[in-house]
């Protein structure tokens, strides 16, 4: 991988750490989102049975 780039080891690691942080990131905020919109299905769903 390193020839891909054409740097060292060190930047190549470095590249590679700030892209599994972005991931990661990116994964949790959106299950965040689907936890929220699952939540608000249930609500909106919990009012119109009592109605």
């Amino acid at each position: 991988m390193n020839k891909v780039f054409g740097q060292d080891s060190s930047t190549v690691d470095t590249i590679v750490t700030v892209l599994k942080i972005v991931t990661a990131t990116y994964l949790v905020l959106k299950t965040i989102k689907i936890g929220e919109d699952l939540y608000y299905q249930i609500e909106a769903r919990k009012k119109r049975l009592r109605q």
